[in-house]
């Protein structure tokens, strides 16, 4: 794993002009840049919370990096070897965890379309207990949407200052 420290630059494309030098002469190439870092440490999306000094993951790029910026660490100790499969974990879950919403979203909205069908809808019209489960259900399946969409919202906006937390254990 690389990586770089912050020094209090005050945007995200000093940031990377200092990590990866070439990009100034490459606008996409340090658009890609730009965004696998933002992937990499989502806590740098607002810069004005991150403590200089603070260890930031340098993800692979087309790009070189800047070798005097970065540091490779060798995870040799426990406690980075474990830091870095935790992190790595982590980064794991940025995928798993908007797919696992995406299913339970997916789940709720068929329920719905179900519900919405209009031989469902005419016989509820014409039973009343039958319109208030129908209306019952409705509002579950948009529960469970909101909360999965709540939910992975929380989760993924953890893991950014949980990363940090665990970078800050790992050797420079």
């Amino acid at each position: 794993m690389k990586i770089a420290v912050f020094q209090d630059e005050k945007t995200i494309a000093e940031l990377v002009t200092r990590l990866f030098p070439g990009s100034t002469r490459a606008p996409a190439k340090r658009k890609q840049a730009t965004e696998a870092l933002l992937r990499a440490n989502p806590h740098l999306s607002d810069l004005s919370q991150v403590i200089p000094g603070s260890k930031v993951v340098v993800p692979e790029t087309v790009l070189p990096h800047n070798p005097a910026e970065i540091t490779t660490v060798n995870p040799s100790q426990p406690a980075t070897r474990n830091s870095i499969v935790l992190f790595n974990h982590l980064e794991s879950l940025k995928t798993t965890a908007p797919a696992a919403a995406a299913a339970v979203i997916a789940n709720a909205n068929a329920t719905i379309t179900l519900i919405q069908r209009s031989e469902v809808q005419q016989a509820a019209a014409k039973d009343p207990k039958l319109a208030q489960q129908v209306a019952s259900i409705t509002r579950r399946a948009n529960a469970r949407i909101q909360a999965a969409q709540t939910l992975q919202a929380q989760f993924l906006a953890s893991l950014g200052p949980l990363q940090a937390t665990l970078l800050k254990s790992v050797p420079s």
